[in-house]
């Protein structure tokens, strides 16, 4: 399951090692262990990430730019 570092009590911190996993900035990462899962969840500086969401967005998929579309001449 995957979380993400909102951080938003911690006087701007963008760093943060909890439960054996580390969050950089506010991107999300992969927390296995059950108990750590448990204590996230319920934890307001920390939110989940849906599995098809890459960068924590809220879209599905990473954050590659779309490819441009060429104007007809």
């Amino acid at each position: 399951m995957r979380f993400r570092f909102i951080g938003r009590y911690t006087n701007g911190s963008e760093a943060i090692t909890l439960y054996g996993v580390t969050f950089h900035g506010h991107e999300p990462s992969e927390v296995s262990d059950g108990e750590a899962i448990r204590r996230l969840s319920n934890n307001i500086e920390f939110e989940r990430v849906r599995p098809l969401d890459h960068d924590g967005d809220g879209v599905k998929g990473g954050s590659l730019s779309k490819q441009r579309r060429r104007k007809a001449s």
